[in-house]
């Protein structure tokens, strides 16, 4: 049963002169600038050879047993930091035994990308905001995967708002935790109820999306964000349209969570 799903985009990749796009003289425009262009002019190993050393420079993070994270760096939002994790993809040779072969590196699976929260924009420079990303290198930091830096930042904030309303005992704030495809009459069969019941609905909120794993925005729906950890589902609603805001958090046990 799934509420939600917390879709990763990934971009296409492309060989040959890179371009990095910087700010213009005006604010909104931006220019492309290449990316080592004198590197066009070296021998193919000396150029791989420069690549595989930045490669090396920027993937210090973190590793599992297949991938790997680059060191933390500051994101396009002030306040959001990132790093990058690179999975590889193993299989065996071809006409090997399935199970007896040993697995081999055949190419790079996916990449995907994980963020962690330092607080909303408050003034500081790039720069300081870059010094703080830097710092979380080493550490034991929330990181949360999301599909890009404006999905995170926003999402991020709205939790918190979320956080400080219910802490504050907000009467704009209400709890759904009611599965909607386990309601009488539902001829969708998405797996177990994830309700929760009544009287513990809501119960543990601020705890239990303070650990989330992943973050996104809601299908089709303005102001709502979707969260994931590994015991819930949230959905954060922001509703204006009275005049007053207003905060509908849906709240699920999770059965069964999919973050691509």
């Amino acid at each position: 049963m799934l509420p939600m799903r917390l879709h990763l985009m990934l971009p296409a990749a492309a060989l040959g002169l890179g371009l990095v796009m910087l700010p213009g003289p005006g604010d909104a425009a931006t220019r492309p600038r290449p990316i080592h262009p004198e590197r066009q002019k070296m021998s193919p190993d000396a150029r791989r050879d420069a690549v595989l050393a930045d490669l090396e420079d920027v993937l210090t993070g973190p590793a599992g047993p297949a991938e790997v994270a680059t060191r933390p760096y500051a994101s396009y939002e002030a306040g959001l930091c990132r790093r990058d994790m690179v999975v590889l993809s193993y299989a065996v040779a071809p006409g090997d035994n399935a199970w007896r072969a040993p697995l081999k590196p055949m190419g790079i699976s996916r990449v995907y990308t994980q963020y962690h929260f330092l607080g909303e924009r408050d003034g500081r420079s790039p720069a300081a905001w870059a010094k703080e990303c830097a710092a979380l290198s080493g550490s034991k930091a929330e990181w949360v995967t999301s599909k890009d830096d404006d999905d995170a930042y926003n999402a991020f904030v709205i939790r918190d708002v979320a956080i400080a309303a219910v802490k504050a005992g907000d009467p704009g704030v209400t709890f759904d935790c009611k599965d909607p495809y386990a309601e009488p009459g539902s001829t969708t069969d998405q797996g177990p109820d994830s309700s929760i019941p009544a009287e513990q609905c809501g119960t543990g909120f601020v705890a239990a999306i303070s650990g989330i794993t992943g973050l996104g925005t809601c299908p089709d729906k303005s102001d709502c964000f979707g969260y994931g950890s590994s015991d819930y589902l949230f959905t954060i609603t922001l509703d204006f349209t009275t005049g007053k805001r207003k905060i509908r958090i849906t709240m699920l046990r999770n059965q069964d969570i999919i973050i691509t």
